[in-house]
């Protein structure tokens, strides 16, 4: 059997496969090392993840930015597993993988009209760079942006979190490394937190927490008019330890009416419990408190009258039973 035989025969069996079988066998068939067989995992749990959290109708991204992406090969799933990306580009100041990542799968993208890019700079200044172009140059909106960042350390995590939030783009980043910067006692907590358990959670679950605060935190996004919905979602454990995806969804910043109506009367009856803890009196009540109180009365009032007419039915059968019964049995 010759050599284009062969080839023509595993290209049929490849066809076959699942679309993450396939890319994982065009990196053996290939002969590319990186990613490694642990980093395939990796990447391919995290596109999946983000694949399902952003719904493609509700969220078409154009461009992914990956960053301290190495080889490259998250950014290239996500080209491939997300229809409208069309751009996807890696930055990172280390030349990782001599291509390997576009020599394995560039056929899967590259059909159609897709583009990876690499970028060998600093996140510092490369992410801001991107992220100027795409938004002021190409005009691309910010919400169709998603900014990816596979076992980024403590720092690299937050300074990427920082700069994109400030330009109102969606996050998604699986931490590694975790170490608490701010001097602050967390990691004690992380030990103390279950103390009936005798279990130290550690660091890094305690730092991913408190990074998710962060995001959520209610001024972060407001310039740029975007407010932030976090998710702490898990791929497996067996896969790596590190399996904690923070996802950030850029949200239009503003509170509907419902919400302003819900706040208001959460608010009210706030100050209606604090006056009568306080022994507040009736002249002293606020007009959302008095339209509480009111209300109140009228349930109260509205309740006892469907009672009390209720038993006054009851009463007069149960009264004329008793008068019938006892006047049968004097005769």
């Amino acid at each position: 059997m010759n050599i284009e035989s062969t080839l023509e025969k595993e290209e049929s069996i490849c066809k076959k496969l699942s679309i993450e079988k396939q890319l994982f066998h065009e990196l053996h068939r290939k002969e590319i090392n990186s990613p490694n067989i642990k980093e395939f995992n990796e990447c391919w749990a995290f596109a999946k993840t983000v694949r399902s959290h952003w719904k493609q109708k509700q969220y078409p991204f154009d461009l992914v930015i990956d960053v301290a992406g190495g080889h490259g090969a998250l950014a290239a799933l996500l080209l491939i597993l997300i229809p409208s990306v069309k751009r996807a580009v890696v930055v990172d100041p280390a030349q990782v993988g001599n291509n390997g990542v576009e020599k394995a799968w560039g056929d899967f993208y590259k059909c159609h009209g897709k583009e990876l890019q690499y970028r060998y700079e600093c996140l510092r200044t490369g992410l801001a760079v991107e992220l100027n172009q795409a938004i002021h140059e190409k005009h691309i909106h910010s919400s169709r942006i998603l900014i990816v960042a596979c076992h980024a350390c403590q720092h690299l995590t937050d300074e990427t979190l920082e700069i994109a939030c400030s330009y109102g783009v969606h996050l998604a980043v699986m931490s590694c490394c975790q170490k608490d910067h701010t001097g602050g006692a967390w990691k004690a907590v992380g030990k103390n937190i279950l103390p009936d358990s005798n279990v130290n959670l550690g660091i890094a679950p305690i730092m991913d927490l408190l990074t998710c605060g962060k995001v959520m935190s209610w001024r972060n996004g407001i310039d740029v008019g975007v407010e932030y919905q976090v998710r702490l979602k898990f791929i497996d454990s067996k896969i790596t330890p590190q399996n904690r995806l923070i996802l950030c969804k850029g949200m239009d910043r503003g509170i509907e009416s419902s919400e302003k109506d819900a706040i208001a009367k959460a608010h009210a009856r706030l100050e209606l419990a604090y006056g009568k803890a306080h022994k507040k009196k009736d002249n002293e009540l606020s007009e959302d408190e008095k339209s509480i109180v009111k209300r109140s009365k009228l349930y109260i009032i509205d309740a006892m009258k469907k009672h009390v007419s209720k038993n006054l039915v009851y009463g007069f059968i149960f009264g004329y039973t008793v008068s019938l019964a006892m006047s049968r049995r004097k005769t």
